[in-house]
């Protein structure tokens, strides 16, 4: 359990440091400490013009509201360049299912005060909101200079990343886009009073809005974003010089306050700079423009070839964060055309390789799992739908690239690309001739992820790393875990995260190893977990197998995460041709240890027992309402218990968060209790079209285990450890074989095998080569 006192924390955050970092962070501090005003003052006092504006930029002079409104103006949809063609771009909305009567909806809802919150649902603000309120408990934040204001441990107030949604003012895209649509001037006044609004009410350098550079990153690409689709209409002079002067002070302090940290320097980097790019290029004028957009590009070129995997997999094993990496580099790229430049090589290719990998983990229907630390953060809000983000920045990416748009991508999932990159652009590349619907099994080898597919089924498996950097900060125990679909849907999911600081109880749970589709040894996690952000001893996962065969895919994979207890987990995942998935768990071990395991469903799936053909085996039916149908067969050791639990609150069991600030029951399959190791547990999991004709069978006595499936195409047996077959002795790591009944016209059965790590066969104690052990099964 993490340490919850403030100098607890204090002490192992400081522990995770190299004494440089020491050395940086306590100068900063200082540095910051020093710089503080005897108190709040608003932006237009502090901005002085001498200082703040280039009068280069600006036609030679330095303070003229008329030559600042001329400049946004001139650049008006050069960020979104697709608001220049507005009659082109409001027809394409409607070819993918938009409309201009649902931005407008969703403009008047913010109007209303129903303010848009982490890509799923709104908060109840007002408009323009109290900026320091909790909208969840009214709560205020205390207006408190920024380097004093410890967000963590603020008496009352637990949880900063809900009032910093409200501040990251999503909602202005979505009126200046409602605007560019219907040429109402009341949605561009209502951009330049929510702005003005947050100007004033959050005086430079005080309030929790200060705290964070990345919220000040994404604030002022919303700011930039609205600008350059209204422009100015809708200001009064005093509008754009008090928004102005709280833009340069906000990108000041920003540049000032960069995540640099060789502990942390996560996506939170990656978005800071992007900051700078945007600001930089949409404010030319601002003193420090230049500097900013070049500074903030070298930053991005550098981390996101850092950050990312050169197969596409961000090394924060978090995949939402890979989308939200996406989404910065897609307004860097739309901030360099507008300078007539282009990413970075570098920076493009690693683009291509992340909407790969996104698009390859998706399922058919377009859903990306949630692994690792999920937020609900986007950088920008140019699309009304639910869900989706991370097939949205895949294919986005793909578009801006210039590479195949994944497989599961739909037409709507490019709406963002109508205003970054225009109409023609995109639909240039949904004319594209080439299959978009091919699915295929693939290793993400260096990011530590598997994809395995046959038919209508696919399996995913994490053997990645913990995190990225000393702390991980957003990384799960969840070596190992799987995940399985048919239909077109997963069927088993991974957690979700739920929250980050409101609750450290149910923060653990959801990135414990316990609430994912792995194996936990006595009630420990696979790493140890120190704070909310923070990790200890790590799981170190490798991978041993990976093929694919005409027989199915099989990957192999083990972990050592298990302290104290001294087991190895050997995990060998096999997706049959006929999509049926066969997990064997190899316990490496001596003694007794509780072990528990299982699988956690999507809310609102049923799960009922059904009859199963073996005294060993228990048998559940699954099936999600909507096409998604399989049967886990999941076999039972002396010691195990086998059953569902929802909604479990202690110990904490059967839950899902599908998004940020979200909880809610769900039925997970659960095996636990105590077994003599060395051991080996089975489950079978078979799509519903697969089931009717499956007979499943399960062997061995828990030291090596047998797994048969037979179906029309035949009967496929798979081995795992030491197993006997009459006078046939099996021993290693993993076997698999296919037998095809005998047809008219052949002589003999059709059989084929596939033999991994295996140690040997023997017949009445004699070694036998491969082949003659196959004939023998």
């Amino acid at each position: 359990m993490a340490d919850r006192s403030k100098l607890g924390w204090t002490l192992k955050r400081l522990l995770a440091m190299s004494p440089s970092e020491v050395t940086v962070r306590g100068a900063r501090a200082v540095r910051n400490r020093m710089r503080r005003p005897t108190g709040p003052v608003s932006a237009v006092e502090l901005a002085r013009p001498g200082r703040t504006f280039d009068p280069r930029e600006l036609h030679g002079h330095a303070t003229s509201i008329e030559a600042i409104r001329a400049t946004l103006d001139e650049g008006r949809g050069t960020l979104l360049p697709g608001a220049r063609e507005m009659a082109k771009l409001a027809r394409e909305l409607e070819v993918m299912g938009g409309s201009t009567a649902r931005v407008v909806a969703a403009a008047d809802a913010v109007l209303a005060g129903r303010v848009p919150a982490f890509g799923w649902t709104s908060f109840e603000t007002g408009y323009p909101p109290d900026w320091h309120a909790d909208p969840l408990s009214g709560k205020s934040w205390p207006l408190d200079y920024w380097a004093e204001l410890d967000f963590r441990f603020e008496p009352g107030l637990e949880e900063p990343r809900y009032v910093w949604e409200v501040n990251r003012q999503h909602e202005l895209a979505t009126l200046s886009r409602a605007w560019a649509l219907t040429g109402e001037e009341r949605y561009a006044r209502a951009v330049w009073e929510s702005m003005g609004s947050w100007a004033e009410r959050n005086p430079p350098f005080f309030g929790i809005n200060w705290t964070s550079a990345l919220e000040v990153a994404i604030r002022l690409v919303s700011w930039s974003l609205a600008i350059d689709l209204v422009g100015t209409v809708g200001a009064t002079d005093n509008d754009v010089r008090t928004v102005v002067s709280s833009a340069a002070l906000q990108a000041a302090h920003l540049s000032d306050n960069l995540s640099v940290y060789a502990s942390s320097r996560n996506n939170h980097l990656i978005g800071e700079a992007a900051g700078l790019v945007v600001v930089g290029a949409k404010f030319p004028f601002l003193r420090g423009a230049g500097r900013w957009l070049a500074s903030g590009v070298g930053h991005v070129q550098r981390e996101v070839v850092r950050q990312v995997t050169a197969d596409g997999v961000p090394k924060e094993q978090a995949l939402h964060y890979g989308a939200f990496v996406i989404e910065f580099v897609l307004v860097v790229s739309a901030a360099l055309r507008t300078r007539g430049s282009e990413l970075p090589t570098s920076v493009k290719e690693r683009l291509v390789r992340m909407s790969a990998f996104l698009g390859s983990v998706a399922s058919a229907d377009g859903a990306v799992p949630e692994i690792g630390d999920a937020d609900g953060g986007r950088v920008f809000e140019l699309s009304d739908r639910e869900g989706r983000q991370s097939m949205r920045a895949a294919a986005c990416a793909a578009l801006e690239a210039g590479a195949w748009i994944p497989a599961a991508a739909e037409e709507a999932d490019l709406e963002p690309a109508l205003w970054l990159r225009g109409p023609d652009v995109v639909r240039h590349a949904l004319d594209s001739k080439h299959d978009r619907r091919t699915r295929k099994s693939a290793g993400f080898v260096e990011g530590g992820y598997f994809v395995l597919s046959h038919g209508p089924s696919q399996a995913l498996v994490d053997c990645g790393e913990l995190g990225y950097l000393s702390i991980a900060a957003h990384g799960h125990a969840d070596c190992l875990s799987l995940l399985y679909g048919t239909g077109g849907r997963w069927l088993t999911v991974d957690p979700g995260t739920f929250c980050y600081h409101g609750s450290r109880d149910w923060r653990d749970h959801f990135r414990s190893t316990s609430a994912h589709n792995t194996v936990a040894i006595d009630g420990r996690n696979q790493s140890e977990i120190i704070g909310p952000f923070m990790w200890g001893a790590r799981a170190r996962a490798k991978q041993r197998i990976w093929c694919t065969t005409l027989m199915g895919d099989v990957f192999e994979g083990s972990s050592d995460g298990y302290g104290p207890s001294k087991v190895t987990h050997t995990r060998t995942v096999a997706l049959m041709a006929s999509g049926a998935c066969v997990v064997m768990d190899r316990l490496t071990g001596s003694g007794r240890h509780d072990v528990s395991t299982g699988f956690q469903f999507p809310p609102g799936v049923s799960v009922t027992e059904t009859a199963s053909s073996m005294k060993a085996l228990r048998a559940f039916e699954v099936n999600d309402g909507k096409g998604g149908i399989m049967t886990v067969h999941a076999g039972v050791l002396p010691g195990l218990r086998c059953g569902v639990a929802e909604g479990g609150e202690d110990p904490k069991a059967g839950w899902t968060s599908r998004g940020f600030g979200e909880r809610s029951p769900a039925p997970r399959l659960q095996l636990d209790g105590e077994v003599d190791l060395p051991a080996v547990l089975v489950t079978v999991l078979v799509p519903g079209d697969a089931t009717a004709g499956a007979s499943v069978r399960v062997e061995g006595d828990g030291h090596g285990m047998s797994a048969s499936i037979g179906s029309d195409a035949g009967r496929q047996r798979l081995v795992a450890g030491r197993v006997r077959f009459g006078n046939l002795v099996f021993d290693g790591a993993f076997g698999m074989t296919l037998e095809t009944e005998s047809k008219a016209g052949m002589a003999a059965p059709a059989r084929g095998a596939v033999g991994l790590d295996i140690r040997e066969w023997t017949v009445d104690g004699e070694p036998v080569d491969f082949e003659q052990a196959v004939n023998q099964l």
